[in-house]
């Protein structure tokens, strides 16, 4: 439980602040796309202002002004980047900003060769740039030509007494003289003569054609920057539009961007707070009980441990009284057997009486016995501390097998069972090795067959092999058709005081110890021991080992 909520803790830790990082990611994009957005607005509301200055006042700055401007906003938009998928509507806006890059470029090449110099459309019919110019009035005075003539009237010619009469009378007689001017003008290549009034008539109409000349040029020029301020102000109007309805588009989607961006923020913020409370939460609570569980078990480990102190006391007791049990059963038991053995042999020798020689034949197989489960028990004890070791001596291989058949004979018929021997080992075959630990191997094996045969036949199979000159190979078998063995106990017979289930008799009573020092036994041959058995159906023992020959 600790570790699980350990790992939710880290992935809490790890996965979910992830999380929080990438909504902090997509707020601060929305922001700076939003600030990116009101840039782009900014720039766009001074490009009208700017054109506004233009249409009020043709000032060409004013007119580059409003392009670059256009150019800074397209700019600005185009810095904005963005995931389309999952809107629709959004694919058809990008569409239209792409689109309205495309517009404004349209618009700078169609109408930049016209607005930026609107003054070269004031031009005459013949193409050439109009100018208000003043007539040139000094060409027209060089070509004047003025011819006076004086005309006089005739009086008759009187004397001073009558001129003296007429003058005191108030009587005047004047003498008329008529002057007259022809006035001769070139206006271009027509010449116009004519009296002064009427030159000055020309002058005046010629000057006024020039003029309304003039100004009809300007008023047709006019009307065509007219047409293309029209021109101008229409595809503004659209660009206007198509950058309105963008910008308020993008600056919704934004907004709704940061807006569910903080909100998921919030709401992950919220799940990764309530996770580490509850886990840091459990890990006290659980660090708390396990802090008690260890107090108690230690507790109960203290009392174990003074048990186990009591324990050890009273095995150490036991362990004493054992060696006790040992020592007598060396000294005090072994002794005896061993005298009963031997004269057992010497009053065999000399009676003659079959029976009575079958008897003492008994009693000396019985002591017999007894001293190889002395010696195993003694061998036992001694392999808690130390190894066994191999006790070699010479002997001869087949003599000594008899001797152990002709003992085991009499076990195996004393139960009601009968023991079939089958045999290779040649005679005289001396081997250097432990014999006693043969005939304990053969004691406990054989003996452990007449324990769960009942009237049944047990077979013992012994195959010499010489290697070479220097080792035998015995190989040993001992088949039962007895009560079998069971397939669960069959996996641990080899351990260490096992006990068969089918052990319940009184008679099937044992230490438990055979068959595992026989295999202790059976490897300090070099060999190897196997075990293959069904219940009801008997038991198969088969063992190898090494002796060295002579």
């Amino acid at each position: 439980m600790l570790q699980l909520i350990v790992l939710l803790l880290w992935y809490n830790e790890s996965v979910n602040e992830k999380k929080l990082d990438k909504f902090n990611e997509e707020i601060h994009y929305a922001e700076s796309s939003n600030s990116l957005i009101d840039n782009a607005s900014n720039d766009f509301n001074e490009a009208q202002i700017s054109l506004q200055d233009y249409l009020q006042f043709r000032d060409v700055q004013s007119l580059e002004n409003y392009f670059s401007l256009l150019d800074k906003m397209t700019s600005q938009l185009d810095t904005v980047h963005f995931t389309t998928d999952e809107n629709e509507k959004l694919k058809r806006t990008v569409n239209q900003q792409k689109y309205l890059q495309y517009a404004v470029d349209k618009l700078k090449f169609s109408i930049d060769s016209i607005f930026k110099n609107p003054e070269i459309y004031l031009v005459d019919t013949d193409g050439i740039p109009l100018k208000l110019n003043k007539i040139n009035y000094k060409d027209i005075l060089d070509s004047v030509e003025v011819e006076s003539h004086l005309e006089a009237d005739s009086l008759a010619r009187k004397g001073l007494f009558t001129r003296v009469m007429n003058a005191l009378s108030g009587k005047i007689e004047i003498k008329k003289e008529t002057l007259k001017q022809k006035v001769t003008m070139k206006y271009g290549k027509v010449e116009e003569s004519g009296s002064v009034e009427e030159q000055f008539e020309n002058v005046f109409e010629n000057s006024d054609k020039h003029y309304q000349q003039q100004f009809q040029i300007i008023k047709s020029n006019y009307e065509k920057l007219r047409k293309r301020d029209a021109m101008l102000i229409a595809a503004n109007r659209n660009l206007s539009d198509q950058s309105k309805a963008l910008l308020d588009e993008f600056r919704n989607y934004f907004l709704r961007l940061g807006t569910e961006s903080k909100e998921g923020f919030n709401k992950q913020l919220t799940t990764n707070q309530t996770i580490r409370f509850y886990s840091i939460l459990g890990i006290v609570l659980i660090m708390l009980v396990l802090s008690v569980l260890l107090f108690f078990f230690t507790q109960l480990a203290f009392e174990n441990e003074r048990k186990l102190l009591l324990a050890q006391e009273t095995i150490q007791q036991n362990l004493s009284f054992k060696n006790k049990i040992v020592g007598m059963l060396s000294h005090e038991i072994r002794s005896p057997l061993s005298l009963i053995s031997i004269y057992s042999k010497k009053v065999s020798k000399k009676i003659e009486d079959a029976d009575t020689k079958e008897v003492f034949k008994t009693i000396q197989f019985t002591t017999n016995s007894l001293l190889v489960m002395v010696n195993q028990v003694l061998d036992f004890s001694k392999n808690e501390n130390t190894h066994l070791v191999l006790n070699k001596k010479e002997f001869d291989l087949e003599s000594e097998l008899n001797q152990i058949i002709n003992n085991l004979s009499t076990l195996v018929e004393n139960s009601g069972n009968v023991l079939e021997v089958q045999s290779n080992v040649n005679e005289r075959s001396l081997v250097n090795s432990d014999a006693t630990k043969i005939h304990q191997l053969l004691y406990n094996i054989v003996g452990n067959a007449n324990k769960f045969t009942d009237n049944g036949i047990i077979k013992l199979t012994v195959n010499s092999q010489k290697i070479n000159n220097k080792q035998y190979h015995l190989n040993f078998m001992v088949q039962d058709n007895g009560r079998g063995i069971s397939e669960t106990d069959l996996k641990i017979i080899f351990e260490g005081f096992y006990k068969g289930i089918n052990s319940t008799q009184i008679n099937d009573v044992g230490t438990g110890l055979g068959l595992n020092l026989c295999k202790e036994i059976v490897e300090l041959f070099g060999g190897t021991i196997t075990v293959d058995s069904k219940p009801m159906q008997g038991t198969k023992v088969a063992f190898t080992i090494l002796v060295d020959s002579l």
